[in-house]
C-alpha cells in the first residue's frame, strides 16, 4: 500500500471514532433524560393529590411514551395533560 491510502485509511478511522464519541456521549443524556422524566413523575404522584398513583400512572401507555420520548418536558406534559382533564384517570 502507497502512503496516499494509509492515510486516507487513518483519516476514516479518526473520523469514525469522533462520530462513535459523539453518539455515545448522546446516547447517555438520552438515557438520563428518561430517568428523570419517570423520576419527575414518581415524585409529582407522591405530592400532588389529584393526580393518580404509580401503578396506574405506569399502566397508561400515553404516559410512558411521553416520558420515553420527551423525559423531564414530556413528565410535566402528562401532569398538565392529567391536570385539565386530557389524559383519563
Amino acid at each position: 500500500m502507497d502512503i496516499l491510502n494509509i492515510i486516507i485509511i487513518l483519516a476514516i478511522a479518526v473520523l469514525l471514532g469522533y462520530v462513535l464519541v459523539k453518539v455515545l456521549k448522546t446516547v447517555k443524556n438520552i438515557i438520563i433524560n428518561i430517568a428523570l422524566g419517570f423520576i419527575v413523575i414518581i415524585v409529582a404522584s407522591f405530592f400532588l393529590p389529584w393526580l393518580p398513583s404509580v401503578s396506574e400512572l405506569i399502566r397508561d401507555w400515553i404516559t410512558i411514551i411521553l416520558c420515553a420520548f420527551g423525559g423531564v418536558f414530556g413528565a410535566i406534559l402528562s401532569i398538565i395533560l392529567y391536570y385539565f382533564g386530557v389524559l383519563p384517570l
